[in-house]
Parts: structure tokens; sequence; C-alpha cells
């Protein structure tokens, strides 16, 4: 686990290396997370993993058309002017290499040939050369990859197992696991990667072949991504909207910059409070040059002596009040049916696309999908998908709508992204097992110190006696290291697992509930005279009038037979009657 913090903590800051370099070269200038500038937006997120490959600024150069069209161009021309193999009579007039005509007829002489062959072997020779260093030269596409899936992965088969058999091919890369899921027995899923310029159908054929520990690993080919920028809706180009996205986008840089200790430099470690005694999280100071002066574009502006003079309201930020010209007649964004056309800030959409961009280079975070792409830097596409702001139509919003969707977009943001992590107290840890690692040796050494007899103990780690329990300790600490390194993992590894808030674990016993009230217990019974229940082992409910298998299988959730069924288990009933459990009741058919 360490070394994957490690690795992990490494990873982060080379992505924000990345983005500080392309920041730096002005990369994100003319570059808007609207659906219209698709191309334009791949060709930075593109640049971005190009350069988390270890690629070089040369290498970026792979994304240009216009150099790939070039080195088309220099090879047909170099196609056209090859030379022939020279012949031993010649019928017209030429000219030799060293400008000697030969005329018709006539013989070529045996050293003329082996003189024009020399000539020819070192121009083939020159041009190959002239190959080899274009081919140098070109720029390595590292951003384009390819890869094979992997149906099912056993819970059985480790992870160095798999990559063994990926690395016999040429050209492998790197290989993503997905997390266990319960619902499919613990199996996983699997994604090897692969250079561009190998044969991936052939390396997906031979993995056919392959088994570990006698399964198959089902491997098919995985695709490309076939569109990596998604639109979302044209309401969040309005300038309100963008105001509170860049308000719930400066929290998320924030708290994820702490986490992952980026520019942890300006973190107060002393307090985890905002200073001043303020709540708000951007009162904190950072270091991060895109969080500089963000409360700025924050601020709103109203009209507020205007509207007091003419009557008007402007409690709701959302709400544009009309302008009156000369001869009398309104103008501006407001209609007379209460609807307003979308107002868009160019400078404050500037502001908040560099924001969503640092989201999403640096910590895989696609802002308007409100999603975390975990892992990413493991799976074949990095940076793929982002969702971006779609078309402005030309139909008319009211306040309430843009409203209620900055509502909605914040409750999935506050739900998902700014959810606060979940932890286990030392006081739940305690009741679940958690363990000392010195209580665990102590336990180690005391199981293996063995008494013989008055004044003989045994380590049958090692078969030798000793004079007093004292120095069978101080011998297994001694020559027995590895083995007390080994108790000292199992115990940090068993501690691990109980302060996982995402461990498995089997659920909650019916007598570890609470008790129900006279109220609950009223509410069920009145629920099983309105609605007959068929009732099955372990408080299993299932409506007899829903179609579907009525005797469940208790493991899967689906149909089935118990194979060891409880001895107490309670009769099945089926309006009000006693039924055998092994009886299928009679349904009837309307």
């Amino acid at each position: 686990m360490e070394r994957r913090k490690t690795r992990m903590q490494q990873t982060y800051q080379n992505r924000l290396n990345v983005f500080m370099e392309l920041f730096e070269k002005k990369y994100f200038e003319n570059v808007s997370l609207d659906v219209d500038k698709a191309e334009q937006i791949i060709k930075v997120l593109d640049a971005a993993v190009i350069k988390m490959e270890g690629g070089n600024d040369f290498d970026l150069n792979a994304l240009n058309n216009e150099f790939e069209e070039q080195q088309q161009q220099q090879q047909q021309q170099k196609n056209k002017q090859s030379v022939e193999t020279p012949k031993t009579m010649v019928n017209d007039v030429s000219e030799s290499n060293d400008g000697e005509l030969i005329e018709e007829g006539e013989d070529a002489s045996k050293d003329d040939i082996d003189e024009i062959q020399q000539n020819n072997d070192s121009k083939q020779a020159q041009e190959q050369q002239e190959k080899n260093d274009s081919d140098e030269k070109k720029p390595r596409a590292l951003h384009k990859t390819c890869s094979i899936f992997f149906r099912n992965i056993a819970p059985s088969i480790t992870r160095q197992e798999i990559e063994d058999e990926c690395r016999k091919f040429p050209g492998f890369l790197r290989l993503a696991i997905s997390e266990p899921q319960m619902d499919r027995r613990f199996n996983r899923r699997g994604w090897a990667t692969y250079e561009r310029t190998v044969n991936i159908r052939e390396i997906c054929w031979n993995l056919n072949n392959v088994k570990i520990r006698g399964t198959e690993l089902s491997p098919i080919v995985n695709r490309d991504l076939t569109r990596r920028i998604r639109s979302i809706n044209g309401i969040s180009s309005d300038k309100t909207v963008v105001r509170a996205d860049i308000r719930h986008a400066a929290k998320l840089i924030m708290k994820l910059d702490q986490q992952k200790k980026l520019w942890e430099e300006t973190i107060d470690e002393t307090t985890a409070e905002p200073r001043n005694g303020s709540t708000n999280a951007l009162s904190t100071p950072s270091r991060n040059p895109l969080l500089k002066n963000i409360t700025d574009y924050l601020i709103e502006e109203a009209p507020a002596e205007e509207a007091e003079l003419l009557g008007t309201s402007v409690e709701d930020p959302a709400i544009v009040s009309p302008e009156i010209d000369e001869s009398g007649e309104t103008n501006g964004n407001a209609t007379s049916n209460g609807g307003t056309q979308l107002e868009r800030d160019e400078e404050l959409i500037k502001v908040l696309d560099r924001l969503l961009l640092y989201l999403r280079i640096v910590h895989s975070i696609d802002y308007y999908n409100h999603c975390d792409y975990a892992n990413e830097d493991e799976m074949p596409n990095r940076i793929g998908l982002v969702h971006a702001r779609g078309l402005i139509s030309s139909a008319r919003v009211t306040s309430v709508e843009i409203t209620e969707y900055i509502k909605d977009f914040e409750n999935k943001i506050l739900s998902t992204l700014l959810k606060p992590i979940p932890e286990i107290t030392p006081e739940e840890a305690k009741k679940l097992g958690l363990k000392d690692i010195d209580d665990g040796v102590d336990a180690f050494i005391k199981e293996n110190t063995k008494e013989l007899g008055e004044g003989k103990w045994l380590c049958p780690l090692s078969n030798k006696k000793f004079m007093g329990p004292e120095f069978v300790r101080k011998h297994i600490l001694n020559k027995h290291g590895e083995r007390v390194e080994q108790v000292k993992a199992e115990t940090v590894y068993f501690n691990n697992y109980i302060m996982d808030p995402k461990r498995p674990q089997l659920p909650e016993h019916p007598l570890n509930r609470p008790p129900q009230t006279n109220q609950q217990s009223s509410q069920q019974q009145q629920t099983q005279r309105n609605e007959p229940l068929l009732s099955g082992p372990q408080s299993f409910a299932y409506n007899h009038r829903v179609g579907g298998n009525h005797m469940p299988n208790l493991m899967t959730g689906g149909g089935g037979y118990l194979r060891y069924p409880n001895p107490h288990q309670p009769p099945y009933l089926l309006h009000g009657q006693i039924m055998d459990p092994y009886m299928r009741p009679n349904l009837k058919r309307r």
C-alpha cells in the first residue's frame, strides 16, 4: 500500500507539472469547453497525454496533420527518384556517371558496369540512411494506443500473473484491473495496453489460448473511443450559471489539492479551519495560480438603486430588467412572457475553463459529468472523455429554470465530488477489533515459547533449548526477524482492512437490529393485510402477484433452491394460510 501511495503521489505531481508547463506556454489561451471547439479541446488533451508519457516538445508535432502530410509527400518524391539496375547493353545514347557518352550499339565495358553498380549502391545506402534519420526525427504519437479487454478475471488470479502473460508480446505498456464486483462473485475486468504499432489482433488471438490456473481470460480487442467530447445542456453558458460553477470548481480544487498534497507548503497544518474564523473555504490562501484573486469573479453586481427607482426587484440575480429606449419600446434580453435569452460572459467563461481543464488534467475530474475517473493513468486512454457546454438554443428561458438548474447541479456536485470521505473513528475501529503491532509481536513470541520443564524452554522455530523465556524472546527477535516482520505486516494489513470504509463485509445480523416500535409493527401488519406476501426464510418476502421465481436463492437473490435449508425456518404464508415450505403455491392466472 505504501508503494502504491508513493506511485500515485508521483503521478499527481507529474500531472501538475504537465499542466503548468502547458499553462505557461499559452496552450489554453484559445481553448474553451464548448462543443463547437471540440478539435481544439482534443488537441490540448492529447498534448497533455504526450507530455505525461515522457514526450518532448518535438513529439507534440504528431498532433499536426500538416507534418504527416509533408512526410508523405517527401516519401512519394523519393520513390519517384529511385534508380534502376544498370544494363550491360545500351541501345540509346546515354551518359555515364563520369560524363562519358556511350554510343548506340556499343558494349559497355566491365569496369564501367562495376563503377555504375558501386555508385548505385552508394546512393541506395545514402537513401536508407536518410530514411532512418527521418524515422528517428519523426515525432512519436504517444497519445495513441491499442488495448485488449478481459471480461472476467477470477479473484484467485493475481495482477502479476496477468502482466507476465501480457509481457510475452512486444509493445506492452501497462495493465489496468477494476475493483472486485460482489454481484459477480468478486470477478474483475482488465485492460492491457500496447503500443499503437503492434498487431493487436494477433496478440488477442494468442491470449485466447492462455489459461491461468485453469481459467480463461476471455480477451477481446478494445475499440477506440468513438466520441471524446460529450455535450451537456447549453444553459450552462449563462453568466449566472458560470459564476456558480466557478465557485464550485474552486472549492473542489482546494479540496483535491489538499488531499493529494499539491501546493502543500501553503496549507496551514496547525489547524484545519480557515483563517480569521471564516467558514468559506475560498478564504484559505493557496499558491495555486488559478485560484489567485478568484473571489473577484464571484462578486455579483446589480443595479440596486435603479431597480429601487423603477420599482423592480434584484433579489434574483438571473432576472434582467428590461431597458427602455427613447421611443418608449423595451429592448434587451427580457420579453413580455418573462423569458430571457442566455447571457454569455466571455471573461467569466475563460476563468471557468482554466479551472475545469485543471480538474480534468491534474485530478481526472470531469466536472460537467460530475464524475471522477479513478485510476485513469492505468487505462488505455488517459484523459479520454470530457463533457463540454452544448450549443445555446434560441428558446427563451426563465429565471426559475436557471435557478433550478443551478440547484440541481449543485446537489449532484455535493453528493458526488464534494461529498466528505467516510472515516472510521478510533472508537468504531476498536469495536471492530483493531490490533496493536506490539501486542501482535508479543502474542507471536508467547506462542513460540514452550516450557519443557523446570528451567528448560524451547523455541519451536529452531528447536533450540534455553534456560528462560527471556532468552527465547531475545533469540526470536535476533534470529527470526523475518517472521517477526511478517507478523507486523499481517497486523498492519488487518488494521487497513478495518479502517477501510468500503471493505467487503457480511450483512448485519437480524438480532443486532433495533427493535420495532408499536407503530412500525402495526404498519407492517396493515401492509400484510392489504398486500398478501409469500414469506420465505430469513425474512425474505416476495409479492406473489408479481411475476418471477417464488423460491429465491438467498446467496444470489435470483431463482433456485437452498442447498442447506434452515431447520428453523418459518412456514410460508399465502393469504394467511400455513403452507409446506417445499410445496409450490397454486397461483391463479387472470
